[in-house]
């Protein structure tokens, strides 16, 4: 079986919207809300709300690069992964600054930061552990 991240890591298991794939988007989306709730960026519905959000902007992307360049979701070595991950960064940290003006841009770079290593680890995880 192969692992396709999307989120531009929102892992999926298949290149269709099925079952795992909205199990993993939920998931993505209520860790790094509580994510944003430890670290204090957030309230929890404004958290989940802006997880949401973000979310689906770099889901949005992630679809476009994968018919764009679908071997670069076939995650081969840490590299990958990383680029991977500053897509993700790249696409989600000026979604989620627009949603919070009123924060500063580094508490903004912050958190994005973090929560995206976090759901990256997760997944990179998850992926290892059950391909292994």
């Amino acid at each position: 079986m192969k692992y396709y991240f999307l989120d531009v890591v929102d892992v999926t298991v298949s290149r269709s919207v099925d079952p795992a794939l909205l199990i993993t988007i939920a998931l993505t989306i209520v860790v790094e809300a509580v994510l944003m709730l430890l670290l204090k960026y957030n309230r929890i519905q404004k958290a989940g709300l802006d997880s949401l959000i973000v979310n689906l902007a770099s889901v949005a992307v992630g679809y476009g690069l994968q018919r764009l360049a679908p071997s670069l979701f076939e995650v081969e070595n840490i590299g990958t992964l990383l680029v991977l991950l500053l897509i993700t960064i790249a696409v989600e940290l000026p979604v989620l600054y627009l949603l919070n003006k009123k924060k500063p841009f580094m508490d903004t770079a912050k958190t994005c930061v973090i929560m995206n290593v976090v759901t990256y680890l997760l997944f990179y995880l998850y992926v290892t552990m059950t391909t292994s």
